[in-house]
């Protein structure tokens, strides 16, 4: 088994995130393990993971990202022995799940429109190997199919990835909850996003009213708020809402932090520098090479388009001056209805007029954008590569 670095990422699909269950936080940090364990897996072998075989979760490799650990570092001898001690205590963990979990804990999640629910169990079996300190965990097909599987015969699953540094430093259980849940919304724009008490009953899997506001504000909302914003790529603030003389929601504004945009647009520019030369096309680290007259040379114009580029691209100023042509001195709102259109409808036309270069619009320029602001939208992450 390979060891699960920081970086590694969780991928469920957003089913997992808003699905109804309740259970230990070290037992669900522990499965989300496993599905990184799993993701690891497929990217390395380039096939897809067997779930008839068990997922193996260490203990050690839990506590070397739970408290960055890093084998690099030489400990002291009180060091070593507050790790060790640490890896003791997940290793209990791991021998009371097995020992004490009489019935394996389900997922309550909706399965259509009708408002018909399912429970769908999270562990078919358990196995603990004491001498090597990991819970081997096997999960039901059910499980894989409605929360990991992502390809299906209508097109991909809403999904949720993230690495899996960001949810294991945790130490409430709402805030892991609430991270993923976040996460699962922050790309597409959808700010702010209220939550409403009967919703974070549910999510819990807790009767109505078990949770009185003092509790939600106190125990669940404010612990997760700090953790968001000391441990994760996200930034967050909660706000309590009242209907007459009660507090029935929470709203969340959040927004990915200006540190990690910056990063991830520069790995993301790099990798589109390195395909680039790879392929003999010119670049300049300046940009000049997106505006040199043979650049229609080294690029395919889309021909047809998903709805997150088509919002992208809308919602980029420089892209609408350049096809005003085709709008005429309007309001922003009425050239990005006229625009969404055409890319929708008549994509030909856009091109014939100057060809569209997607590499220049969804990620050069929200690159530089990015480095001109603190903050900036991630409408078109993994955007481009649909096109390809």
């Amino acid at each position: 088994m390979k060891k699960i670095n920081k970086h590694d990422k969780v991928t469920t699909s957003n089913d997992f995130v808003t699905a109804s269950y309740n259970i230990d936080l070290q037992l669900e940090k522990m499965i989300l393990f496993a599905i990184s364990v799993v993701n690891k897996y497929e990217m390395d072998n380039k096939t897809d993971f067997d779930f008839k075989n068990p997922v193996v979760v260490s203990a050690e490799n839990m506590v070397n990202l739970m408290y960055d650990y890093d084998s690099r570092v030489s400990l002291s001898t009180e060091e070593t022995k507050v790790r060790f001690q640490r890896i003791r205590s997940i290793t209990r963990s791991m021998k009371r799940f097995y020992e004490e979990l009489k019935t394996f804990p389900a997922m309550e999640v909706k399965r259509d429109d009708k408002g018909i629910y399912e429970k769908i169990p999270m562990i078919s079996k358990l196995a603990f190997d004491s001498k090597r300190r990991q819970l081997s965990i096997f999960f039901p097909q059910e499980f894989y199919e409605l929360f990991y599987k992502m390809a299906t015969e209508s097109g991909v699953k809403p999904f949720n990835r993230h690495e899996i540094k960001y949810i294991m430093k945790m130490d409430y259980y709402f805030s892991l909850r609430l991270y993923r849940y976040l996460n699962a919304h922050v790309w597409r724009n959808k700010q702010p996003l209220t939550i409403e008490y009967d919703d974070i009953h549910r999510m819990l899997n807790k009767p109505l009213n078990a949770l009185t506001h003092q509790k939600i504000k106190e125990k669940l909302v404010q612990p997760a708020v700090d953790e968001i914003n000391n441990f994760t790529n996200i930034k967050v603030e909660a706000t309590y809402i009242k209907t007459g003389a009660r507090f029935t929601a929470v709203k969340f504004d959040f927004d990915f932090k200006s540190d990690y945009i910056e990063m991830n647009m520069h790995k993301r520019i790099e990798a589109l520098k390195i395909k680039f030369l790879k392929a003999a096309i010119p670049w300049d680290d300046n940009g000049d090479h997106f505006r040199h007259p043979d650049r229609v040379e080294h690029f395919t114009p889309p021909k047809s388009l998903t709805k997150k580029q088509i919002t992208a691209l809308v919602n980029q100023p420089v892209f609408l001056n350049d096809y005003g042509v085709f709008f005429g001195a309007v309001s922003d709102d009425v050239a990005k209805q006229v625009m969404s259109a055409l890319l929708e409808n008549k994509i030909d036309l856009l091109n014939a007029h100057k060809p569209i270069d997607l590499d220049y619009y969804l990620e050069w320029l929200k690159y530089r954008n990015s480095k001109n602001s603190d903050s900036t939208d991630d409408n078109a992450e993994n955007t481009h590569n649909e096109a390809n």
